[in-house]
């Protein structure tokens, strides 16, 4: 059944280990390097135990529509070895819409609106929903033309084949996000019971994402317009309707303006928004008002219908069901024009994990165990697998500068100075040819430091080739870009972001990346919400594990993820530097598993 030539170095091993535990119904915490297989290791051994045991199925969860793309072309290649694996895969619904596909329209609203109008337009028999039977399929594009010349919904389709199928393969919400997972997963066709599934979480080490499709937010645009919503179909809503909630949204507008403009996270009181806001609307009558402008939108703007009354009501709803169940674990922010509620227990969105038949959570920096137990609230046997280096340990080089930190209270020039000329100075001493990926704390550091780095450059008379992330840039583009480009590239990003999570700049199968600079320590900055959320887990778990949950191990998380974009191969090389004397306490060193090299600046460079 394995689909490749042959096994490379452990996975015989972890193969063992995930179908014991499989077996015993033990969760699996596997910590694999860039390049160990993880994906067909973890799919190869689901495989082999559905032969034992068919009533299982494996919802296989990752973050993005792009990360479903490899887990379909493994699948594709592990059924040309087994053709009795069946699979399907579920993204967001408005993506697989089959008259959104015919007309290439751009549909620029949240999943759950969508949700709700493609409820509408099957009530009236306005989409074909029909079982098809393709061929197997190694991309979403390619089902999705089958789907088409079959005239069938796409989604739809994929969802009917769920009964069939071994393999589901989605995106984080459709399992996060109780509305969506309860919508898709417990009722019509295609029902999904946790208890006989084999939960696989891909990326698990990205908690903020996990988190992201169970928070919620309301601008107080949305409200503005939800105002206007109510005077434009005003002849549809009976006038006792229209007059409760234009007092509604006046009270939840007043008390939204008494924050709004707030630069960071700023707490309020749950039970103040609670007795000032919400007590005083009934969601019922704010429920059946937002339903009949909504389906007015619908018969009048089809696919790109949205309500804004509706996604008010959601957001409270959302936060009277959150403060009645989880009063402890919920916490209401003021950022902007919007409040937030946010959890301060993610246990609450990933204990569901438990429910499963068991599960299997996945990265190449996946955290430790006492974090996986705790954060992710998981109560059952856990098996941790950490595989070490699979390529060889010389072909990394670690150096940590000790002369420098971005420590919140000590920036200010003199460090983004030294930074920018640390920068230029390892620049000259890689290899022309390889790209020096630079990694920022924050936007606002990475354009402190490029405003002295670009005068610098000039003043060395330096050609490089500086590509910066901004909060919109593809990676695709990137990646263009790089080709176009032969010698002295730099790419500043921002840890975390899209190019040090997703990035991979490779040729003739050889990563292009020679050097990677972490350019402080990449700590959250404080707010309120940091605050709260070290509050409530130090409550939970105590002082020390709390600041490693919330503050410590995301930081390095995402240190370990910048580094993973270097080495993608037996024979790939690479430097890497902390610019950051932090990172030479006994724990981060520790943690980080390293032992740098201590750097510095030459005097001159300074002067």
């Amino acid at each position: 059944m394995w689909p490749y030539p042959e096994f490379r170095k452990k996975q015989k091993e972890v193969i063992n280990v995930i179908e014991k535990s499989l077996r015993n119904r033990k969760i699996v915490g596997l910590n694999a390097p860039t390049g160990f297989g993880k994906t067909i290791v973890v799919l190869y051994s689901i495989a082999r135990f559905f032969k034992e045991n068919e009533d299982k199925k494996c919802l296989y969860v990752v973050r993005t529509k792009k990360e479903v793309r490899p887990v379909l072309k493994e699948l594709y290649m592990l059924k040309s070895r087994a053709a009795w694996i069946n699979y399907t895969f579920l993204i967001a619904k408005k993506d697989m819409c089959l008259h959104r596909l015919r007309t290439s329209q751009e549909l620029k609203l949240p999943s759950e609106d969508f949700i709700e109008t493609c409820r509408d337009f099957r009530s009236k028999n306005l989409c074909p929903l029909k079982r098809i039977k393709p061929k197997s399929f190694s991309k979403i594009s390619e089902f999705l033309e089958i789907a088409m010349e079959e005239e069938a919904c796409p989604w739809y389709a994929c969802k009917y084949m769920f009964d069939e199928a071994h393999f589901i393969v989605a995106t984080y919400p459709y399992l996060f996000n109780p509305y969506i997972r309860q919508s898709v997963f417990s009722y019509d066709v295609g029902v999904l019971h946790l208890k006989d599934a084999v939960i696989v979480v891909d990326e698990a080490h990205n908690l903020e994402s996990v988190i992201q499709s169970s928070d919620r937010g309301l601008s107080a645009k949305t409200v503005e317009r939800s105002l206007s919503e109510l005077d434009k179909y005003s002849h549809a809503v009976p006038a006792i309707l229209q007059e409760a909630c234009r007092e509604y949204l006046y009270i939840l507008l007043n008390f939204m303006e008494k924050y709004r403009g707030a630069k960071r996270y700023l707490r309020l009181n749950a039970d103040y928004f609670y007795g000032e806001v919400v007590d005083r609307i009934n969601l019922d009558i704010l429920g059946e008002a937002s339903d009949i402008i909504r389906g007015i939108k619908v018969e009048m703007h089809g696919l790109k219908a949205r309500s804004f009354l509706r996604s008010v009501w959601r957001f409270l709803h959302y936060f009277d069901i959150m403060y009645t169940l989880h009063y402890e674990d919920i916490g209401v922010f003021a950022l902007g024009d919007r409040i937030e509620v946010k959890m301060l227990n993610p246990a609450i969105a990933t204990a569901l994990l438990n429910e499963a038949y068991t599960a299997i959570l996945m990265s190449g920096t996946l955290p430790p165990l006492d974090y996986l137990r705790d954060v992710y609230g998981l109560k059952r046997e856990i098996e941790y697998v950490k595989v070490g280096d699979i390529f060889p340990p010389e072909n990394k080089r670690y150096f940590c500068a000790a002369n420098v930190t971005t420590k919140y209270r000590v920036r200010g020039s003199e460090v983004y100075k030294k930074l920018a000329y640390y920068i230029l100075y390892i620049r000259a001493r890689i290899p022309s040819e390889y790209i020096v990926l630079t990694v920022y704390p924050s936007y606002e550091v990475m354009s402190k430091v490029l405003s002295i780095y670009e005068k610098a450059k000039e003043k060395i008379e330096e050609k490089i080739f500086d590509i910066v992330e901004r909060e919109n840039t593809k990676i695709d583009e990137v990646a263009e870009k790089i080709g176009q480009l032969s010698e002295r590239v730099v790419i500043h990003a921002v840890a975390g972001g899209k190019l040090t999570e997703g990035i991979e700049l490779t040729r003739d199968g050889a990563s292009l990346i020679g050097a990677v600079i972490v350019a402080g320590l990449p700590f959250p900055e404080p707010n309120d919400y940091l605050e709260a959320y070290l509050a409530r887990m130090s409550e939970l778990y105590g002082k020390e594990k709390g600041w490693e949950y919330v503050v410590l191990i995301p930081t390095l998380i995402k240190v370990k993820q910048a580094f993973g974009r270097a080495i993608r191969g037996p024979k790939d090389k690479a430097s890497f530097f902390i610019l950051d004397r932090r990172a030479l306490s006994k724990k981060i060193l520790e943690l980080l598993d390293i032992k740098p090299t201590i750097i510095s600046l030459p005097s001159r460079l300074l002067a």
